[in-house]
């Protein structure tokens, strides 16, 4: 399925306002029907405005993609009465009548150019980084950006360009939401090490896996990862202890034999590993009681559900479309079966400046699929993220061919 062929837009007219001149238009990523998903996003113009009191105004350098930006320009079903119900967007109209273009992206790194009135905590020049998810249409894809000056962005690291920044705030967050928040490892890698704690990462060369291996990793934990065999020693070189060929291998068994653990981290989606959890979890010993076998101590956090399409969203939305999940989850809340949590990423200024730190201190690193793209290539970029086969993320550069 093929985007807007891009030579119907005059790309440089795009960028028509600098620095110092916000006027005119600038360009943007946008969709506005739920047509279908890649076709449905097409580049557009965008008018400058000033920032509002307490808004700042970021010149984007460099925005990752990541599925959600695909999946809501084609929602159907429940997921779109649930989005349109929270984001308001059947109801937000232009200026013509017609409906309003939305703006896809979340990941953001650039530069502050404008400040509105009563902004203390941003200036001028400030370079920053961080996620911004908009459910009314204000993505990050796109060369401006305007939100609240208490949005979840933090100072850029000083070792990070803004190509390597973009890349990690929604993976970050959602393995830190999963792995720490979640699933129970401790920001102290002593304590996890002490307790042996042991992760599976389930798609580990992706570009949410990949920071996963290397958070629980730098947690202190043994990790496991499931991928291909020809992305093995991608992931070893990223934290990776043991790596289980899906394409080969026995998933279930060898996972077993590699087990129990702490975390099952399941980044990919489907149900292989579900009818094994009381096993593959790691157990609380109960000396106490020999004739009752040990409850199941690990999690299992999966950031997808148990579908596997790539078009639909996952996330704690999916409760909603697979009751099965729902019951699975109440189970293991009240102790009577293996705890399972399907999870979004938690976002806040003190998760982003935890990134920041540990970016600074090299115990992550970003994980960018090739060579960014520019913001003129989107169908080619919008392409490789929805072929499933990019190892790490996939980046926009809004500086490219201006």
């Amino acid at each position: 399925m093929s985007i807007v062929d891009t030579t119907l837009f005059q790309a440089k007219s795009l960028f028509f306002s600098t620095m110092s001149e916000l006027t005119g238009t600038y360009a943007a990523h946008a969709y506005n029907t739920t047509t279908n998903t890649l076709s449905n996003i097409t580049q557009t113009e965008v008018i400058h405005r000033p920032p509002a009191a307490g808004q700042i105004k970021v010149r984007v350098h460099a925005t990752a993609l990541n599925p959600v930006d695909v999946q809501l320009a084609g929602l159907e079903g429940v997921n779109k009465v649930v989005l349109d119900w929270f984001g308001g967007r059947s109801s937000r109209k232009g200026e013509d009548g017609e409906l309003a273009s939305k703006i896809p992206g979340s990941d953001v790194s650039g530069v502050v150019v404008a400040i509105g009135e009563g902004v203390g905590r941003w200036k001028v020049g400030d370079e920053v980084f961080g996620f911004w998810m908009s459910t009314d249409g204000n993505g990050t894809n796109q060369a401006y950006l305007t939100i609240p000056e208490t949005a979840p962005i933090v100072p850029k690291p000083a070792n990070l360009s803004h190509v390597e920044a973009a890349s990690l705030p929604l993976v970050f967050l959602t393995s830190y939401t999963g792995l720490v928040l979640r699933g129970g490892l401790s920001r102290d890698p002593e304590v996890n090490t002490g307790q042996n704690a042991k992760v599976l990462v389930v798609g580990a060369s992706g570009g949410t896996g990949i920071i996963g291996v290397q958070l629980a990793k730098a947690l202190g934990a043994t990790v496991v990862a499931i991928c291909s065999g020809k992305n093995a020693e991608f992931v070893k070189e990223h934290g990776a202890d043991e790596v289980i060929d899906y394409a080969t291998e026995d998933v279930p068994s060898t996972a077993l034999s590699l087990g129990p653990y702490k975390v099952i981290y399941d980044c990919v989606g489907g149900t292989q590993l579900i009818p094994h959890l009381s096993a593959l979890l790691a157990p609380t010993p109960t000396p106490n009681n020999p004739h009752h076998p040990p409850a199941a101590a690990g999690t299992y956090i999966t950031i997808v559900g148990d579908k596997t399409s790539r078009t639909t969203m996952g996330g704690n939305i999916t409760y909603l479309t697979t009751p099965s999940m729902l019951f699975r989850s109440i189970k293991g809340y009240a102790g009577l079966g293996p705890k399972y949590y399907c999870v979004n990423l938690t976002t806040g200024e003190e998760e982003m400046k935890a990134l920041a730190e540990w970016c600074a201190g090299g115990r992550v690193k970003p994980v960018i699929d090739g060579e960014p793209y520019s913001w003129t290539k989107l169908g080619e970029a919008y392409g490789r993220l929805e072929s499933g086969r990019a190892k790490g993320k996939v980046v926009i550069d809004w500086t490219k061919d201006q």
